[in-house]
């Protein structure tokens, strides 16, 4: 019997395209890994300044200018005073003159109450109930973080660099646009420039509605940069806030006292007022 030969041809001709290929394979793995490492170290570099650039405070107050304008058209403004005591309560006292006031609102860790001076009225609501009849999963710290240039995870007191890994990364040639979302489907969007400041805010509901907030005017206010310009809009509102006399860390008086004799309403009842 013959001895039957066995071509080699086809066997190293398969040898020689795997070990030309696969130190090739190796090299582009490693160089994506490596372009992953970067891009990872960069993302936790830009969240690090992004924390560090957060203004630090314990208190803030300062006098701001108000400009409301609803679907209407007819704008309404006026100065007003903001109190701020850090994860605990805020109070916005609105004196269009001579610093007599004429509207009060305060936002708590668990109510929400305004007195309507001119028209002898207020009203006061858990956080709980607005929350249960508007299907809305914001709070206290949401709003806090709004009015200080802050990023925010919805149900959490604050964000820290652990947190880097809870938000969706995009990087953008203004910088990086982050995003995450909340229990009842509301998507929150935050866009960071370059310098790692934060410059607006998106939130949008499952109806589609989205609340943007933007910073500008950046200013140095006792060693931090504050942005003393913030536009919020929402569909046909906007709402103007500028800063002017910001503290902070010093003492701020929050009592909320209402008069005997003023008539509690919803605040449905005065949103539509003053939408008017």
């Amino acid at each position: 019997m013959k001895n039957k030969k066995i071509s080699l041809n086809p066997l190293w001709l398969y040898v020689c395209v795997v070990l030309s290929v696969l130190p090739a394979g190796c090299r582009t793995v490693k160089e994506a890994a490596g372009e992953a490492d970067a891009a990872l170290k960069a993302e936790t570099e830009f969240f690090r300044t992004l924390d560090e650039q957060s203004l630090r405070y314990r208190t803030l107050s300062a006098k701001i200018q108000v400009e409301f304008t609803p679907a209407s058209g007819k704008e309404v403004g006026s100065r007003a005073q903001l109190k701020l005591r850090r994860d605990d309560r805020l109070q916005i006292s609105v004196q269009p003159l001579l610093g007599i006031e004429m509207f009060r609102l305060e936002v708590s860790r668990d109510s929400v109450k305004a007195i309507d001076r001119m028209n002898k009225r207020y009203f006061a609501e858990s956080i709980a109930d607005l929350k249960a009849r508007k299907h809305l999963d914001f709070t206290f710290d949401n709003l806090q973080a709004l009015l200080t240039n802050r990023l925010f995870l919805p149900g959490k007191q604050a964000v820290t660099p652990d947190d880097r890994g809870r938000f969706g990364w995009e990087r953008i040639p203004a910088g990086y646009r982050l995003q995450t979302s909340d229990a009842t489907g509301m998507q929150y969007r935050f866009l960071a420039d370059n310098e790692a400041k934060l410059r607006t805010t998106e939130i949008t509901d499952a109806d589609k509605h989205t609340l943007m907030w933007d910073y500008t005017n950046f200013r140095t206010v006792e060693g931090q940069l504050f942005p003393m310009d913030m536009l919020a809009s929402l569909r046909d509102h906007k709402l103007s806030i500028r800063f002017n006399k910001v503290e902070i860390n010093t003492p701020v008086d929050l009592k909320f006292i209402i008069p005997e004799g003023y008539e509690r309403v919803t605040p449905e009842q005065i949103l539509k007022a003053l939408s008017q």
